[in-house]
């Protein structure tokens, strides 16, 4: 079956798709206002690992590279959102504070910053960490959906919840809470940095089209499949049934 490309997804022949290639080039390529809202889990300020941004070899680690490399995001993002578009995603603390000197920058609305509780006890010395931030961006003409949603979400999460060798996975109920609040059911969500699908499979779940871009061809493959499977209705973790006509589509 030929593979689902973004011009699909936004008329609306597709539901979804997954790109392999650097985010900022392939949005660059698209229409402006061609999407509704962003929902994504970038590379954090400073994880101290492949995950984050500022620790990379070569890049020093001080926060105006992550400021001004989130500046160039958010605006590649209000580009193709326009001014009724919303951006969802969750950040390390430094990066919240990052991403609110870019908003100023930008002159975009200031960031909305809330708190992801995942429950049990995370990495640290002194204090655990049981909690991640998150930041809602909203276009100068966005109109909010909910009136009753919080600052504060629980949803638990441990390492041993992954369902894929992603280190930075986030759950699906967090990723369909993300959805409902900045989107409605038929409108295109993009996830610039879709790892391993989550943002994809919460998508689907909620009636919006996706547009996944990955760099990665390992993790865009697993986006791939966990997809098909989950628009199938099948559980994406679990193997194929073989049948007398062969595999299971």
């Amino acid at each position: 079956m030929t593979e689902a490309t973004i011009s699909d997804v936004l008329s609306g022949s597709a539901q979804w798709c997954v790109v392999t290639g650097d985010a900022l080039d392939i949005i660059g390529s698209l229409p402006v206002e061609s999407v509704a809202a962003v929902v994504t889990d970038p590379p954090y300020a400073s994880t101290g690992d492949a995950a984050s941004f500022v620790s990379r070899e070569g890049v020093a680690k001080e926060i105006q590279f992550y400021e001004a490399w989130a500046r160039e995001h958010l605006a590649s993002w209000f580009r193709l959102m326009g001014p009724r578009g919303a951006a969802w995603f969750t950040v390390d603390w430094r990066g919240a504070m990052a991403f609110d000197l870019a908003a100023h920058r930008l002159k975009i609305k200031p960031p909305v910053v809330g708190v992801w509780d995942r429950g049990g006890l995370g990495m640290g010395h002194v204090l655990r960490k049981v909690w991640e931030a998150f930041v809602v961006v909203q276009g100068a003409e966005f109109k909010r959906l909910l009136t009753d949603e919080t600052d504060l979400w629980r949803h638990e999460w441990h390492p041993a919840n992954r369902t894929s060798m992603h280190g930075a996975e986030k759950p699906v109920p967090l990723m369909r809470r993300a959805i409902r609040l900045i989107s409605l059911p038929g409108d295109v969500v993009l996830d610039p940095f879709a790892g391993s699908g989550t943002t994809g499979e919460a998508a689907i779940a909620e009636g919006r089209r996706a547009v996944m871009i990955e760099r990665d061809e390992q993790f865009a493959a697993t986006a791939r499949d966990r997809c098909a499977a989950v628009e199938k209705g099948r559980d994406w973790r679990a193997p194929l049934q073989e049948t007398l006509f062969g595999a299971a589509s």
